[in-house]
């Protein structure tokens, strides 16, 4: 085996160990989200909700590394699509200035936002846009201990056969920068630059950046270097379709029809269990809970739920073959979410039979989102 054969094979090795961990990460993950959300609407003292605001910001790095290694796994494998909405570009710069703000704060970094566009209303993928810029906003904050972070979007100036306008998006920081010969390497998978060693992360962020942009159409740079200590920029250029259609607001106010109404969770595991009861209980939603296949049927013998929660592995159990069983037998009516760290693609969960999905990890936001589609 040469070489080049044997690193490629250690990576992929390496892939597969990453994703089965981060697979088993997601379900404990999910416990610990939940009890913090339980800890943010209790009397906390200041000293203590610094703690848990701390905590949260720990989460938000877990999640980010599980996430940085399944979606390099789902590009690998070209399980991944592009899906087009209606948004505002201001409004996505503006939110990820929300977003990390506190952390520019903590290290005394200026988080500047420039805006330059003729129309912000295009088609785009919101997701992965934002999954982009937040991936190059942590690396800036990763590397810059002084000055500060621009994040910019300005309109370029079309050309003549050229029928949509094209949007230039840049991150600069005034952080350690690129060492010179070392400006390839960091888009590699697992590639690192020797200023990069002594900090936390997958080593993929760059790399799955790159790999979006090119499902987009488009290529993530690093402007010409900079002498080491002078910082870096980074830009990409999308080529996006204006549009009429309303905006998508990520933030919009989520209401739902199950207030009142009543539940069954059914999950093996007890701290998931207290997690998502006290979710549900929070939307006003009466829960009853169940551990296995058997005590489910148990349960639906003396209540009619209008919800039915089931996690896709119940121990030895199958969740789809309860599902299955509760539809064709039973003629079960209620609404069926399926609960899962898995990462079945969300149209084959669907096709197995349930109504919606919910990802493990998630918190009472994503439940309210999941409540209120089904009301609709």
């Amino acid at each position: 085996m040469n070489k080049e054969d044997f690193n490629s094979k250690k990576n992929t090795d390496k892939l597969k160990l990453l994703s089965l961990v981060s697979h088993e990460i997601r379900t404990p993950l999910h416990g610990i989200i939940g009890l913090t959300e339980q800890l943010q609407d209790t009397a906390l003292s200041a000293d203590q909700k610094s703690l848990v605001d701390h905590l949260i910001h720990t989460e938000r790095i877990l999640m980010n590394l599980i996430n940085d290694v399944l979606d390099y796994s789902k590009l690998k494998s070209a399980a991944f699509d592009i899906k087009l909405k209606a948004a505002s570009l201001p409004t996505i710069l503006h939110e990820l200035k929300v977003l990390f703000a506190p952390l520019a704060n903590q290290k005394s970094l200026d988080l500047d936002v420039s805006i330059n566009v003729e129309s912000g209303h295009v088609l785009v993928d919101i997701l992965r846009l934002k999954q982009v810029l937040s991936n190059l906003i942590n690396n800036a904050l990763k590397f810059t201990h002084t000055g500060y972070i621009r994040l910019e979007c300005q309109q370029l100036p079309s050309q003549n056969d050229q029928e949509n306008p094209t949007y230039r998006f840049t991150v600069e920081d005034t952080g350690a920068g690129i060492p010179e010969g070392e400006e390839d390497s960091i888009f590699e998978a697992y590639g690192q630059s020797s200023e990069n060693n002594n900090h936390n992360g997958t080593g993929l962020g760059l790399t799955i950046s790159n790999m979006i942009l090119h499902n987009m159409g488009s290529e993530l740079k690093l402007s010409k270097p900079r002498p080491a200590g002078k910082g870096a920029i980074f830009y990409f250029d999308l080529v996006l379709a204006p549009t009429d259609e309303t905006p998508v607001h990520q933030k919009k106010q989520l209401t739902h029809q199950f207030g009142g109404k009543s539940a069954l969770l059914v999950d093996d595991d007890p701290l998931i269990q207290k997690i998502t009861a006290g979710m549900l209980e929070k939307e006003a939603i009466a829960v009853k809970i169940s551990s296995s296949f058997n005590s489910a049927l148990n349960h639906l013998q003396e209540v009619h739920p209008d919800l039915i929660f089931i996690d896709l592995v119940l121990g030895e159990t199958d969740g789809a073959d309860l599902l299955k069983y509760l539809k064709e037998k039973e003629k079960h009516p209620g609404a069926f979410v399926c609960m899962t760290a898995s990462e079945n693609s969300k149209d084959e969960i669907l096709r197995m039979g349930f109504d919606a999905v919910l990802r493990k990890p998630f918190n009472r936001r994503a439940l309210a989102r999941v409540l209120s589609q089904l009301s609709q």
